[in-house]
């Protein structure tokens, strides 16, 4: 099966589908809901006025719709700025297969949603290396990352994330990060502008991110436990086969490597801030796993070890989503 992905081929597109409705079947039985909290942004409110009523199919199919514009936005970026050796369909196929590893992760959510601006940013990331006249540039992804801060607060980290990137991927500018700082602010000065002219200046501090580290409460769930253990494999073959093979990158494509892996490092600590759905909130390591990940599917001579490692994430999304009571 993961041979059907190593090559960039539109009939992968057909095989990505039939995995997200395969691995996602049970929601026609137990069908996914509209997430949404009180406390953690604009993408929550929107879903409080605008999708409250929604239930069944609809919801499924805007669940699979988000997933595979997803899974196929970030397989492009990643073979457009050729990230790996040869174009492939393998990011997507484990984007898409580890979405389906957690029943909590069946849902139309803010941090579904959020991970559309973790790929844009990240794409936008990536075209700093070699413009020449960044500045433009630079502001569009403080602002769009400043708009993903209010819209969704766990993102608040994608703001280090960015002024990491501009000094890594870039020479040190003190003007260019002046810019960047300058368009994550716009979002917020829009937003304060809006509540001042409405009279709800009293209000500003809910649609601001805020953090509250606490334990979450989560129940002993075992297939939490075998989740983590899964991702966890996956993550250290990835970096294993990704290490073996950075020496072959150019310095651009390193670069962004380490981007992402510092993107996967701040935000594993995301369940530890004091949001309402922190299993969820989960969701925002994806991008990076399914990246990294994707080295250990690619690379290997003998495709033992990634039919292994497939199969392996199939049977652990079988048994929480369908065998475990």
């Amino acid at each position: 099966m993961v041979i059907l992905f190593r090559e960039r081929s539109p009939a992968s597109i057909i095989w990505l589908l039939l995995i997200a409705f395969g691995l996602h079947a049970h929601s026609f039985l137990e069908q996914p809901v509209v997430l949404s909290t009180a406390k953690d942004g604009l993408i929550s409110y929107f879903f409080r006025q605008f999708l409250g009523g929604l239930s069944g199919l609809p919801v499924f199919f805007l669940y699979i719709l988000l997933l595979l514009i997803q899974a196929l936005r970030f397989n492009f970026v990643m073979n457009e700025l050729r990230m790996f050796q040869h174009s492939n369909f393998l990011t997507a196929m484990a984007y898409i297969m580890f979405a389906s590893l957690l029943p909590q992760w069946h849902t139309v959510s803010a941090a579904l949603v959020a991970n559309i601006f973790i790929i844009w940013i990240y794409s936008l990331i990536l075209k700093l290396y070699n413009n020449k006249n960044p500045r433009s540039l630079l502001y569009n992804i403080g602002l769009i990352t400043g708009l993903a801060m209010v819209s969704y607060h766990p993102l608040i980290l994608m703001m280090l994330i960015v002024l990491f990137a501009v000094i890594v991927i870039r020479a040190f500018n003190v003007t260019e990060v002046f810019v960047l700082i300058v368009g994550l602010i716009t979002p917020f000065y829009f937003l304060g502008a809006f509540l001042f002219v409405t009279d709800q200046w009293d209000d500003l501090i809910r649609y601001l991110p805020s953090w509250n580290f606490k334990w979450p409460k989560l129940e002993k769930d075992y297939r939490l436990i075998l989740t983590w253990g899964v991702l966890l494999l996956c993550l250290l073959a990835g970096i294993f086969v990704w290490e073996r093979n950075n020496r072959r990158m150019l310095i651009q494509s390193r670069k962004n490597w380490g981007v992402l892996l510092l993107m996967f490092v701040l935000f594993l600590p995301v369940p530890l801030v004091h949001y309402e759905q922190s299993v969820n909130a989960m969701l925002l390591w994806l991008p990076p796993l399914a990246a990294f990940t994707a080295n250990a599917f690619l690379y290997p001579r003998k495709t033992l070890f990634p039919v292994i490692l497939f199969w392996l994430i199939v049977l652990v999304s079988v048994y929480n989503n369908w065998l475990h009571s």
